[in-house]
């Protein structure tokens, strides 16, 4: 009777240890990259301009403090996509932590330089301008050349 009930469960302990192996594979995201996907999500939702400065410093930490090879290429789109925000020094920190990535960052290179053409010859308290330089380096772009001789105050 023994050997049936284990001949019978057999089958069952199989396809219950095939599932947790494909549970595992599809949850094996690294936990650098919940981090990352984490401080993304907490700039997106960030309430005011101090809370966002705060969220972005913090995804900067994160990601800097991350093997960027274990962030996979959606999560470096999604940190990308917030360089559309108008702060200053949300962008300062998005484009330092799209450096970290260096040329898998390359797609960013259009938005980066739009920022430079719309924000460099402007006078402001905080500017990304001269992170989104360094970063274009890092990503392996050359930086244009500086274009400004006057400056303007921001709207």
């Amino acid at each position: 009777m023994n050997r049936k009930r284990i001949i019978m469960i057999f089958p069952v302990i199989i396809v219950f240890i095939f599932l947790m192996n494909a549970h595992a594979a599809i949850a094996g995201v690294s936990d650098s990259q919940k981090q990352v996907v984490q401080a993304i999500q907490l700039v997106r939702s960030a309430k005011g301009a101090i809370a966002r400065d705060n969220a972005a410093r913090q995804l900067r930490n994160v990601v800097l403090a991350t093997d960027p090879t274990t962030i996979d290429d959606e999560t470096i789109h999604a940190i990308a996509s917030l360089l559309q925000a108008r702060e200053e020094s949300i962008r300062y920190w998005i484009a330092e932590a799209l450096g970290h990535f260096g040329a898998r960052a390359k797609f960013a290179v259009p938005k980066l330089r739009a920022i430079l053409d719309e924000r460099e010859c402007m006078i402001a308290e905080t500017s990304s301008v001269g992170m989104i330089r360094d970063t274009l380096e890092r990503i392996g772009e050359p930086a244009p050349e500086r274009k400004c001789d006057h400056y303007i105050l921001p709207k």
